[in-house]
């Protein structure tokens, strides 16, 4: 038993072993690449497409011989009869393709019929000869070709083409104008932002939900960029202006990031406020905003919120785990009402001090049999050696 073991694994490890040093048989890949010129769907002319896009990624991994594939490639692609060809050509260039395939594909984009491909190629060739590519293309197409090149220049991250973008904000085909819009989002300046709020004023309903998408993308890009200051300048606008619902949200969730606890008492407003899809929301962001002054801020809301709000805010104080928190979660334990008790007791787990875990001690030893599970629950989950001294102390009474 011990030998045939023994041979199953040499066997796999001979297995991986000949996997790992399997070499391109150049010549046959070289041919089946020259094959494929004439290459219809369903008619491979005896090639095998699978061996052949496996060899291509084996190869784009050999520095010796990556650039004579890709070169042949190339020169298949320039001569292929069949718009079938071409695609499966640009398929492999992806994988394998540099620079030195961006002029062919670039030769390609202004044509409606494989524009896409050539586009699917060029988007994972890391060069700056790439955006330029697209970028003169951009002048010389129109309707969904051109904007699929927009599309391509966000993915490669081509900024120098934003100027142009603007100005196609009010292009007479509207998935160009759209496609624009969006594109502007992700390369955000004072400039761009600024058009983006200038056409928002008279544009139609849906061309402003993409408006309203593009300065949400700008403001995260502001925020990526640790440009608090502009990022919140747009998310105020949204939380502040006249906006539906699920922007002010956005807004407000964006302050909430972006300014920390300078962000509190707008929560703080929020919660207060009449609508209830604001207040949820505002709750649920307690958790994004750190700092005592602001977990004091959330606690001074409690005794003026319905039992419902009360139980939402204890559960986010409670996720906030700041124990700046413990009195007043530990006052709510004591509630008149048992939703907002079982919420206190929950949260004490997290932000309990000692005076708390007293408090836990009692309930889980003469409260009703729910708030008992839940503070017992509660101790279970403290296991420092606070909660061990209080309870040794407190064994007596």
């Amino acid at each position: 038993m011990q030998t045939r073991t023994q041979i199953l694994l040499l066997a796999i490890v001979m297995g991986l072993t000949a996997v790992g040093t399997a070499a391109v048989e150049t010549e046959k890949l070289v041919s089946s690449i020259d094959t494929l010129k004439s290459y219809k769907y369903g008619n491979s002319g005896g090639v095998d497409l699978r061996w052949v896009e496996t060899q291509v990624g084996m190869a784009s991994k050999d520095p010796s011989i990556r650039g004579q594939i890709e070169q042949k490639l190339i020169e298949s692609l320039s001569a292929a009869t069949t718009n079938d060809a071409k695609q499966l050509l640009c398929r492999q260039l992806r994988t394998i393709g540099t620079e030195k395939a961006i002029p062919q594909l670039e030769s390609m984009l202004t044509d409606p019929e494989i524009s896409h491909m050539a586009r699917y190629a060029l988007s994972r060739i890391d060069a700056p000869e790439a955006g330029e590519a697209l970028h003169r293309a951009l002048k010389k197409t129109s309707g969904k070709v051109k904007a699929g090149i927009i599309n391509t220049l966000v993915q490669v991250k081509y900024g120098r083409a934003l100027g142009d973008f603007m100005r196609l904000f009010g292009d007479s085909d509207k998935d160009v104008a759209i496609a624009a819009i969006r594109a502007t989002g992700h390369f955000p300046c004072n400039s761009s932002v600024g058009a983006l709020w200038k056409v928002r004023r008279s544009a139609d309903k849906d061309i402003q939900v993409e408006i309203d998408a593009a300065l949400l993308i700008s403001a995260e890009v502001f925020l990526a960029n640790d440009d608090k200051k502009r990022s919140a300048a747009i998310y105020e606008d949204f939380y502040s202006g006249n906006y539906p619902g699920h922007l002010r949200i956005a807004g407000l969730r964006g302050l909430a990031i972006s300014q920390g606890a300078q962000a509190a008492p707008l929560i703080m407003d929020a919660i207060k406020g009449d609508d209830t899809d604001l207040q949820r929301s505002a709750i649920e962001f307690m958790t994004i905003v750190k700092g005592k002054d602001a977990t004091n801020t959330f606690v001074s809301l409690l005794p003026s919120l319905q039992p419902e709000a009360q139980v939402l805010v204890l559960r986010a104080l409670g996720a906030r785990g700041d124990t700046a928190a413990a009195r007043a979660v530990t006052a709510a334990t004591r509630s008149e009402h048992e939703s907002v008790r079982v919420a206190a007791l929950e949260a004490l787990s997290s932000v309990g001090n000692a005076t708390s875990v007293l408090s836990l001690a009692r309930t889980a030893a003469t409260a009703g049999e729910s708030e008992k599970k839940v503070a017992r629950a509660s101790l279970e989950r403290r296991r420092d050696d606070e909660v061990k001294a209080v309870l040794i102390q407190s064994i007596n009474s």
